[in-house]
């Protein structure tokens, strides 16, 4: 989108042609049809969750008043200490930087989150457009963490559950699931929606994006998940390794593998009937559409605790080695922050364009890598000015007032 819609970019037909470098290259595929990355955040944080959580609560037989207090009120102080600094800047400072000949990109950015800052701090802008679409969204990809705080909320139910009664428990996880299943199943079929939102039919609005793709009751299905795989990871705390064949596991990566590419690159064959009739007609019969945005995200969040299992339990060679590497760690802690900036940035620099773009694979990249660059540099600002002082702030206050204990000092000598 940034480069169809904010770039000035000289081959816009190559770009739109069913052959040409986006639509007709399966590569491509990957971001065109991105959108289960975001899934997967769903699913590792409730399986991280759920794993503590249950500890916890083994630890302290179920827990009381106040670790269930503390328990919300961490969450809320941990997510909304730098998402508030977040719309405070972007309401205020941001507008400083509306110089370039495409400053209406900043301009936007700062118009709604003056007007629709308080949406976000309640962490409900994610359903707030079903009934009022003309509000502006803060910090657009924060309806993320709107779903994500709702099913925080709701997630207690489940953990407590599993912990109290694995049969209980377990029988409302997956009454969670099926309900996250069905839910997108029945709306997508009401609604004769799309496949996804990339193919959206130009001929109807943006409805799909608001009441598929945002709402958190569509949302859902992961997370479940990730609960129900977190409860999997406690009960096996004590298998050190997977009791199974090298033969059984090579073929079990094979297939998760496979399902995993369907989901991504399985819409492939979809994008040139979309592209040849100028995104004007609805690609794919209804029962395909109803399936795949039902499915699509069951079958990544089993693929992902796949990969989470066979890591955690010797059973991932080399992967194991690349994605426990330690060199990811300082980008892993500057996640949260890169996440709240990325596209306040990325509208900056799109705004002081000052001359056409050529679109190719080359310059995609190019362009990405210059916006993690310095979406991580903003980020990194944010998190050492605001986000670690306010954490550190946290566990002071708390401290004070007998709740949980003082950080260490680190003492250099």
């Amino acid at each position: 989108a940034n480069f169809q819609g904010n770039l000035p970019v000289t081959n816009l037909f190559d770009v739109f042609d069913p052959t040409g470098v986006i639509y007709g290259n399966l590569a491509f595929q990957a971001i065109l049809n991105g959108f289960p990355s975001v899934d997967s955040f769903f699913f590792i944080g409730s399986t991280l969750l759920a794993y503590i959580t249950l500890k916890e609560l083994e630890k302290q037989k179920g827990g009381n008043a106040k670790f269930w207090t503390m328990f919300y009120v961490h969450r809320y102080i941990r997510l909304t200490g730098a998402f508030a600094i977040m719309i405070g800047l972007t309401a205020t400072l941001l507008r400083q930087f509306a110089t370039g000949p495409q400053s209406y990109f900043v301009d936007n950015e700062v118009y709604a989150c003056q007007q629709s800052w308080w949406i976000g701090l309640l962490y409900v802008n994610n359903i707030w457009p079903l009934w009022d679409k003309t509000q502006p969204m803060c910090i657009g990809q924060s309806w993320y963490l709107a779903n994500d705080m709702q099913f925080f909320i709701i997630a207690p139910i489940f953990l407590y559950a599993l912990w109290k009664s694995p049969v209980i428990g377990l029988s409302l996880s997956f009454l969670g699931l099926l309900a996250g299943t069905i839910a997108p199943m029945v709306i997508v079929g009401i609604n004769d929606f799309e496949l996804t939102v990339s193919f959206m039919d130009m001929r109807k609005n943006f409805d799909s994006f608001f009441e598929v793709y945002f709402a958190p009751w569509c949302r859902f299905q992961p997370y479940i998940c990730g609960i129900i795989f977190g409860y999997l990871l406690h009960r096996m705390r004590d298998t050190p390794k997977l009791k199974l064949n090298p033969y059984h596991i090579i073929w079990i990566w094979a297939v998760m593998g496979a399902i995993g590419a369907l989901v991504v690159y399985g819409l492939y064959g979809y994008t040139e009937e979309y592209m040849a009739a100028n995104s004007m007609i609805t690609v794919g019969s209804l029962a395909a559409r109803v399936a795949y945005r039902g499915l699509h995200r069951l079958a990544w969040s089993i693929c992902l605790g796949w990969v989470i299992l066979a890591c955690t339990k010797g059973a991932a060679g080399p992967i194991n080695s690349i994605l426990s590497w330690s060199a990811w760690i300082p980008l892993a802690r500057l996640s949260y922050c890169i996440y709240l900036v990325h596209l306040v940035v990325m509208a900056y620099f799109n705004s002081i364009f000052t001359f056409p773009v050529a679109f190719s694979h080359a310059f995609a990249v190019y362009y990405n890598l210059a916006m993690l660059c310095f979406s991580t540099f903003a980020a990194y600002i944010l998190s050492i000015g605001f986000e670690v002082p306010l954490a550190h702030l946290e566990r002071i206050v708390f401290a004070s007032i007998g709740v949980g204990k003082l950080p260490k000092a680190n003492m250099y000598k």
